[in-house]
């Protein structure tokens, strides 16, 4: 029997064991720290190795090292047999972690880290912080085993030494941008140019939020913009933790680099240079590890809009129900966003039953995926359905002009969805000061159905 393969829990690539299974894994893979729960505390691990298959990581808990075992999902119970249990991950991913927070000025705490880690399901068919269940966006959620060792994920998010010179550096960003700068110089100024009623100091401003490829279609369409001088903050702010290069704001620039040529250099190597693979991983990473800050400083106050039912009309023969919460435009985790479903133009509606998944987060459980099967036996999802969790949801007999789709959510999500009568005390349940929102849908002459499971953030 092989060894078991274990992942990190912010970028998803293998833990490698420091016995013989690690041989060929890259050295940063090998050094592992954890979060983990000693006597109702929740804290963070030294850093430690990848040792057996049975407790395999074994970490320094407040200087004593301890065999612990792997949390692999919110299922797995403590017992006398697991003295311990944690989420672990690369000590070289932690530090990213830690750095966009300080960065970021985004604070969190390890038991509310601990509590998003325990609602990720790590499965191709599950809730998790880096999946977008829209469809829009690849899952991030890969593993990487031995046989992509030569993968770039694989490379190490830590740079070696071997840096461009100053001048080389200086001399990339004069033909970067010199030419733009005096060619657009003696165009005729454009008689709606808006930035030509802004003073210099507010145009420095909005350029230091801009990423670099709209500024430089400001230049090449605003004269004024491509006369104003790019302050040194201007340089610095390409490193903001959420700016282009803001994978790169931790690492040690040189005394005698200009913050100009340093953004030139980070730009240089990632296109081409001997730390292309390094920095692309560390950029993937660094997002990876950016989305799950900001989910654990948002965690405590997410909050759901919606109102009780909302009629649409997508086609003008087609009537459909629309329960909210909207859908954020925001970074953070997205259970299942906005998905209209179409039934067959019938004098009733096509659905036959649900088929639903959840993920528990604390003491409560929450939709993660949601299966609608239609009488043709075709079926239609909304998110990603693991087949050996679901639930079945079907008429058992019962007329269905009688029947509707109830659906209960919170402040965190939708945690009901059902073709039967949800119970009274399963409605009180929830905290009094919560905002509720109970939605009942008749499936008589139901055409259609759209649902958005989504939780949008508060604006400050």
């Amino acid at each position: 029997m092989g060894f078991r393969h274990f992942y990190c829990s912010i970028c998803g690539v293998v833990l490698a064991p420091s016995n013989r299974s690690g041989e060929g894994f890259p050295l940063w893979c090998k050094a592992v720290r954890a979060i983990s729960k000693v006597e109702q505390r929740t804290i963070l691990t030294g850093i430690g190795i990848v040792d057996n298959d049975i407790y395999p990581l074994y970490l320094p808990i407040e200087g004593v090292p301890h065999h612990i075992r792997f949390k692999d999902t919110q299922q797995d119970q403590e017992g006398p047999d697991v003295p311990l249990s944690c989420f672990p991950f690369h000590a070289a991913c932690w530090e990213l972690y830690s750095d966009y927070s300080e960065f970021a000025y985004i604070k969190g705490d390890l038991n509310t880290l601990f509590t998003v880690l325990n609602s990720i399901w790590y499965s191709n068919g599950a809730l998790n912080w880096g999946h977008d269940y829209g469809g829009a966006g690849s899952f991030q959620g890969y593993r990487w085993l031995s046989k992509y060792i030569d993968s770039p994920v694989m490379a190490d998010p830590r740079l070696s030494e071997d840096l461009l010179s100053e001048n080389e550096a200086g001399r990339e960003l004069a033909i970067d941008f010199a030419p733009k700068a005096l060619s657009l110089g003696a165009r005729t100024l454009q008689a709606h140019d808006p930035f030509r009623i802004l003073p210099y100091e507010l145009i420095s401003e909005i350029l230091l939020y801009l990423p670099s490829a709209d500024i430089l279609n400001l230049r090449l369409s605003s004269r004024v913009v491509a006369l104003t001088k790019l302050s040194v903050g201007y340089w610095k702010s390409r490193f903001w933790p959420r700016n282009e290069l803001g994978f790169a704001g931790s690492l040690r620039r040189p005394e005698n680099y200009k913050w100009e040529n340093w953004y030139v250099l980070i730009r240089e190597q990632c296109k081409n240079g001997a730390n292309q693979k390094n920095l692309m991983n560390r950029k993937r990473i660094w997002h990876l590890a950016g989305r799950l800050v900001e989910l654990v400083s948002t965690a405590k106050s997410r909050v759901a809009f919606g109102s009780p039912m909302l009629d649409l009309s997508l086609e003008r023969s087609l009537k459909v129900a629309c329960v909210p919460p909207r859908k954020f435009p925001g970074r953070g985790c997205r259970e299942l966003t906005h998905r209209a479903i179409s039934f067959d133009y019938s004098l009733m509606s096509q659905l036959r039953g649900l088929k639903v998944t959840s993920v528990v987060i604390g003491d409560r459980r929450f939709i993660s995926g949601v299966r609608f099967v239609l009488d043709s036996g075709n079926h239609t999802c909304l998110g990603y359905v693991d087949d050996s969790k679901d639930s079945w949801m079907g008429y058992n007999g019962k007329s269905r002009t009688d029947l509707s789709i109830q659906m209960l959510f919170g402040s965190e999500g939708f945690e009901t969805i059902t073709l039967e009568s949800i119970p009274l005390h399963r409605r009180a349940g929830l905290p009094m000061a919560e905002d509720c929102v109970f939605a009942r849908i008749p499936l008589r002459y139901l055409r259609g159905l759209m649902i958005g499971l989504d939780v949008r953030y508060p604006l400050d």
